[in-house]
């Protein structure tokens, strides 16, 4: 593959080959969605540095569950500050990246940070279905500091060796799409298709399949709970021999917070996913790259809206601690 890049325009065989971008694209739609793109990374920034910092300052969210929250963060953090501005030059500069080097980083990047956040969000979801339905011992064993640290460098190591595998084996090229503004692994045989859509295929059953299954038994056994509450409240049945632990409600919450996290991350990367396997047009593959950009910036926010605690750090963070009323408070989870 040679380094004029720009020049390979076709992608999973849903484009034409000889596209033009000048054809296709209007300033005016350039301008917006460059902005938005631009407004996107500096929001997504500073809300995942914000996340990163309210766990540093504060010792009483150093929690095994927070160290995934903080995980998730620099993976988003690592889009928001490399991938999406390379993009943005991407859509003022037709036909940028001009040498390889620069494309491979940019899919290399985003390959990275899509691995790391799905197999994050696989091991939240792990979590807190062990969290909600076995004895603590259960979980103390499974999420302790040490089992959670090897999980989180297995998070990125994996990716990095994926990278590397493709890299050195030259099994799968990378290429630059003019239209998109953006860059693929590129497949041009029989072995690369296979080996392309088996990476889709295992990153669908796991997004779609096996977490939304995780969540749904850890939701099933939140309601047992709450209907547990009832009896062990009353003191209608004083001789009732139901001993089992009832969740309190900053569990409760937490978990429903975390499966909220992984929803708008399946909203976000559903539609370049299903694209992968369809022909659709230029205009549509582009909103879907935006839609899955978009995905790294609304994290933090949703924790502020749905957690206190993150709010109150905030806001200490944000005035530079003067609000002593900011201080957070625990939260075992």
């Amino acid at each position: 593959m040679d380094g004029n890049v720009g020049q390979l325009s076709f992608i999973n065989g849903s484009i034409a080959p000889d596209s033009d971008p000048s054809e296709d694209d209007s300033l005016d739609g350039i301008v917006v969605i460059a902005m938005y793109l631009a407004l996107l990374s500096v929001v997504g920034f500073i809300g995942n540095i914000l996340v990163m910092v309210s766990v540093a300052i504060s010792p009483k969210l150093r929690t095994t569950s927070y160290a995934f929250i903080v995980n998730l963060s620099a993976a988003d953090l690592l889009i928001n500050a490399i991938v999406t501005p390379l993009v943005v030059v991407s859509f003022f500069n037709s036909g940028w990246p001009h040498d390889l080097f620069w494309c491979r980083s940019l899919c290399y990047l985003l390959l990275l940070s899509v691995g790391v956040s799905l197999q994050t969000v696989m091991e939240i979801a792990a979590s807190r279905y062990c969290f909600v339905s076995r004895p603590r011992q259960t979980y103390r064993k499974y999420f302790r500091w040490r089992v959670v640290a090897v999980l989180l460098a297995h998070n990125w190591l994996a990716p990095l060796l994926f990278i590397f595998i493709h890299r050195w084996s030259g099994f799968s090229g990378i290429q630059y799409h003019p239209v998109l503004r953006f860059c693929f692994l590129k497949y041009s045989g029989n072995p690369e298709f296979w080996y392309i859509n088996g990476i889709m295929l295992y990153f669908l059953a796991t997004c779609f399949l096996l977490i939304p299954c995780l969540y749904c038994m850890a939701c099933r056994t939140l309601y047992a709970s709450r209907r547990r509450v009832r009896p062990t409240l009353s003191k209608q049945n004083p001789g009732s021999s139901d001993h089992r632990p009832i969740l309190r409600s900053a569990e409760v919450k937490f978990t429903k917070m975390m499966a909220l996290i992984f929803i708008l991350l399946m909203i976000c990367w559903a539609p370049i996913c299903i694209m992968h396997f369809f022909a659709v047009d230029a205009l549509s593959h582009r909103l879907g790259i935006v839609l899955l950009l978009t995905n790294s910036s609304v994290n933090p926010f949703v924790y502020a809206w749905l957690n206190t605690h993150f709010k109150r750090a905030y806001k200490r963070i944000l005035l530079c601690g003067k609000d002593q009323r900011g201080r957070v408070k625990p939260l075992i989870v």
